[in-house]
C-alpha cells in the first residue's frame, strides 16, 4: 500500500519473455449515477474518453506517439465497478504507468472526436435495428431486468440523450480518488527496476480520504415463471430461444465449481440430443454465472437457434434433461469427463499472465483463492453435489422464457 492509500499487487512470472499485463479497479461503477437522464451519457462514457485521448493528445495523435511501441490502456466503467486494463512489452512499462497517470488526471474533451463517435454509433445503431438479433437481445436484455426503468437499451433513441459533458462528469467522478483502486501487475516483471516506477506514477496520483462502494439499485430477476414469444420479420426463417433459471444462493468457490461443471455437462448432454440425435441446432449455449452483486445468485442461461417447426420439442428435451440432474444426477462418464477437463484447463491456465492477473482481481475483490482451493473443489465434484446444485436452483421456480419467431408472410 503506497502512501497515497493506492493498493499495488505484483505477481512476477515467467510465462511470456515480454508480457506484462495490468488492472485497477474499484467499487462504484454505474450503480452510483442516479439520474435516470445521466445512464445513457454513463455507458458509453469509458468509450467516449478512450476516444478522445487524455491530456493535450487525441486518439490520433497518440497512435503516433506510441508507433513502434507495445502498450495498450484502456477505461472501463461497468454496472458496480470502475477501472483500467491493459498491457506492454517489458521495455515500454513507464509509457504504461504515463498512460494510466493520465487515464487518472486528464480525461480530455474533444467536440470533432465525439461527433464523429456518435456518427459511427448512429450507422451502427441504424444497421441494428434492421437485424433481429437485436430485438431478441433487446429482450433478453428487458426481461433480464424486469423492466427496470435502470435497464438502459443503447438504440437511435438513447444515443440521442448521450451527451459529451455529462459522460467527462461522471468519468471523472469515477476517477477522483485512486485510493479507491487496487493495481494488479503479472507477467514479466523485474521488482528492482518497477518499484521506482509505481512509487512515481501510481504514487504521484492525488488522493482523498473519501471511500466509495456501490450501490444496490433493486435491479433483479424476475421471479416466477416469465415468457416472452414474439414474431419478427426476418430473411432467413428461425426461432431463437433463450432460457433463464435464477435465483438466490451463496457465492463461494464451491457453488462456483458446481454450477462451472454443470454447465459443462448440460453442454454435453445437449449436443448430443438437440444437435445430434435431432439435428435442431448447430450448438447451444450452455452458461451459468454465480455473482454476488447486487445480491449472492446463480443464473443459469441455456440459449439457441432452431428451425420454427421442431421449437417446441427441443424446448422440451431442454427441460428434460434438468429434471433428469435433479431427479438422478448427471452420467458418471460426463461427470469424470469434465472433471478431467477442468483440471487440465487448469493447468494450462497456470502458463497464462492473463489467468493469473484474473485470478487475483478474483481474491482482491471477493476472497475467493484459486490457487490454492481450486482444484481440491473439482476433486469433491459428485454425481450428488451437482444434483443438489441444480436442484437448489430450481426449486426457487424463477425461469424466464423468450421465444423469437419469424413473422408469417400475410
Amino acid at each position: 500500500v503506497l502512501n497515497n492509500g493506492v493498493k499495488v499487487v505484483l505477481k512476477p512470472t515467467k510465462n511470456k519473455d515480454d508480457e506484462l499485463l495490468f488492472s485497477a479497479f474499484s467499487d462504484g461503477g454505474i450503480s452510483l449515477v442516479q439520474k435516470l437522464n445521466e445512464l445513457p451519457s454513463a455507458h458509453l462514457a469509458d468509450a467516449i474518453i478512450d476516444n478522445n485521448g487524455v491530456g493535450k493528445f487525441s486518439a490520433i495523435d497518440l497512435g503516433k506517439m506510441l508507433a513502434g511501441k507495445v502498450v495498450s490502456v484502456s477505461p472501463y466503467i461497468s454496472g458496480y465497478s470502475e477501472g483500467l486494463k491493459g498491457g506492454s512489452s517489458v521495455k515500454d512499462v513507464e509509457t504504461l504507468l504515463q498512460l494510466s497517470y493520465l487515464y487518472f488526471t486528464a480525461p480530455r474533451k474533444d467536440n470533432k472526436a465525439f461527433e464523429a463517435q456518435m456518427n459511427n454509433y448512429k450507422t451502427a445503431l441504424a444497421n441494428a435495428k434492421m437485424d433481429p438479433r437485436t430485438s431478441f437481445k433487446d429482450s433478453v436484455s428487458l426481461l433480464s431486468a424486469n423492466y427496470h426503468p435502470r435497464a438502459i437499451l443503447m438504440n437511435l433513441e438513447t444515443l440521442e440523450q448521450v451527451n459529451q459533458k455529462t459522460a467527462l462528469k461522471i468519468y471523472k467522478q469515477r476517477f477522483a480518488n485512486p485510493a479507491d483502486f487496487t493495481f494488479v501487475f503479472v507477467g514479466n516483471i523485474n521488482l528492482d527496476s518497477i518499484k521506482p516506477l509505481i512509487l512515481k506514477y501510481i504514487g504521484g496520483l492525488k488522493t482523498t480520504a473519501n471511500k466509495e462502494n456501490w450501490k444496490d439499485n433493486n435491479v433483479r430477476y424476475p421471479i416466477g415463471k416469465k415468457t416472452c414469444d414474439f414474431n419478427r420479420e426476418m430473411k432467413v426463417s428461425k426461432s431463437s430461444v433463450y432460457v433463464l433459471l435464477s435465483g438466490g444462493l451463496p457465492y463461494n468457490l464451491t457453488n462456483r465449481v458446481n454450477f462451472d461443471a454443470l454447465a459443462d455437462i448440460l453442454d454435453i448432454r445437449y449436443t448430443e440430443t438437440i444437435r445430434e440425435q435431432e439435428g435442431g441446432t448447430y450448438g447451444v449455449r450452455v452458461r451459468a454465472d454465480v455473482t454476488n452483486k447486487p445480491q449472492e445468485q446463480v443464473t443459469l442461461s441455456i440459449q439457441f437457434d432452431t428451425d420454427p417447426s421442431k421449437r417446441e420439442k427441443l424446448v422440451k428435451l431442454v427441460y428434460q434433461q434438468l429434471d433428469s440432474i435433479v431427479a438422478n444426477g448427471p452420467l458418471e462418464l460426463d461427470l469424470q469427463k469434465v472433471k478431467l477437463n477442468l483440471i487440465k484447463q487448469y493447468k494450462e491456465n497456470l502458463e497464462e499472465n492473463s489467468w493469473w492477473l484474473g485470478a487475483i482481481n478474483l481474491y482482491e475483490k471477493d476472497g475467493i483463492y484459486l490457487t490454492k482451493d481450486y482444484v481440491d473443489e473439482v476433486n469433491k465434484l459428485s454425481a450428488e453435489s451437482i444434483k443438489e446444485s441444480l436442484k437448489a436452483l430450481m426449486i426457487q421456480q424463477n425461469r424466464l422464457e423468450v421465444f423469437m419467431n419469424p413473422k408469417l408472410k400475410e
